[in-house]
């Protein structure tokens, strides 16, 4: 699933990968600020609170005061808030680690984009389809 910034400028999406023997997700983020862009992309994130995360979310389409947020491996994470009335915002954090031989290194990009509130209900059910 894919879900563009409500500028068409920016997207977040999600993939499954693998097969029978070894599923995960795919988690990348494109933002083009017009004066910058970040581009980041984990190929083996497995998400740990799926079915409290989509629970959250059906609540946040009538209680903007919650924040439904989905955790995965490697501190990726992905929340939908509503910082004023009338807007949504998809925060993210994506992330990966690499253990070398003199230390681990963690690599991150996180930031928010926002929404067409009106597109709350498809992106829902994509990610009733996607797990």
């Amino acid at each position: 699933m894919k879900i563009y910034a409500k500028d068409k400028r920016s997207w977040i999406e999600i993939e499954h990968y693998g097969d029978e023997n070894y599923s995960s997700f795919t988690f990348e983020v494109f933002i083009d600020i017009g004066h910058g862009k970040f581009h980041g992309k984990n190929i083996d994130v497995h998400f740990l609170n799926v079915d409290s995360f989509i629970q959250k979310l059906e609540c946040f389409k009538t209680d903007k005061t919650i924040v439904a947020m989905l955790t995965g491996t490697y501190d990726n994470k992905i929340w939908f808030y509503a910082p004023i009335q009338n807007s949504i915002m998809i925060g993210f954090s994506l992330g990966d680690t690499s253990v070398g031989d003199i230390k681990t290194i963690d690599y991150k990009i996180s930031g928010s984009i926002e929404i067409t509130p009106n597109l709350l209900d498809r992106i829902i059910e994509e990610f009733k389809m996607l797990f």
